[in-house]
């Protein structure tokens, strides 16, 4: 949360104003609301900080839909700031608030959505008029979804071509071969400080077979071959015990 301090107490304020010295006035029959200013910004109301408000860095969706209202919602939330109840209104929030960090800040706001793919029609064709700004001429935000190869698919049809323009890279993750499977399984050894020699060779072989060559999948085998040898007490994990994991 970010906040000021007056007389003792903290009041929620604006992140793009993090670090800046702000003018303040309040009325004295009213002290817990204050009016903050700052130059280029038209003066706003504050109130004091509720601990807990936005203490979560995950907001809770009220199904697996990210419909736009959420979206936005979602954005403001982790800008502590509180939404305004309709899509319009909440999207001229978040458009306002990037616009100061931008100026003020001299910062870009990067936004991540992990299964993107996941999207409906819906959210995918809002992103067309949440980036568009001055004619395209400059992008206000950053937007990187993280999605399974589907979400490419559904982006080819023309009713998304709009959308489609607006992505200045498209990065695909290829499947691992059988040495970069090694070379990764091996990577995560040696960052938690672990033994470089815990799988043998056909291990890795089969492991590769099995995932092939997914990080994702590689990941689960390693952490359920890696568990089942500890409780074991294996100091070693060979193919046997890999086949028996996912068979």
């Amino acid at each position: 949360m970010h906040g000021i301090s007056f007389r003792g107490k903290k009041f929620e304020t604006r992140p793009a104003l993090i670090g800046c010295t702000v003018g303040i006035a309040y009325d004295p029959m009213v002290p817990e609301i204050l009016t903050v200013s700052y130059h280029g910004m038209e003066p706003f109301t504050v109130h004091p900080l509720k601990i807990g408000a936005f203490c979560d860095k995950n907001p809770s969706l009220p199904d697996s839909k990210l419909t736009p209202r959420w979206f936005y919602k979602s954005m403001l939330d982790q800008l502590g700031i509180e939404s305004k109840f309709y899509r319009g209104d909440a999207k001229r929030q978040l458009q306002k608030e990037v616009e100061i960090i931008r100026g003020v800040q001299k910062k870009k706001v990067v936004c991540i959505l992990d299964e993107a793919h996941l999207l409906e029609k819906e959210t995918i064709e809002e992103f067309r008029f949440l980036l568009n700004y001055r004619f395209d001429s400059m992008s206000p935000m950053a937007l990187i979804l993280a999605r399974q190869t589907e979400l490419w698919d559904k982006l080819r049809l023309q009713r998304y071509a709009a959308v489609r323009q607006r992505i200045d890279i498209n990065c695909v993750l290829p499947h691992f071969d059988r040495a970069e499977t090694e070379r990764y399984i091996l990577s995560h050894l040696v960052y938690a400080g672990g033994r470089q020699d815990i799988f043998t060779d056909r291990a890795l072989d089969d492991i590769y077979k099995e995932s092939t060559g997914i990080p994702r999948r590689i990941n689960r085998i390693c952490e359920k071959s890696l568990m089942y040898a500890s409780q074991q007490g294996k100091r070693l994990i060979d193919e046997h015990l890999v086949r028996y994991i996912y068979h």
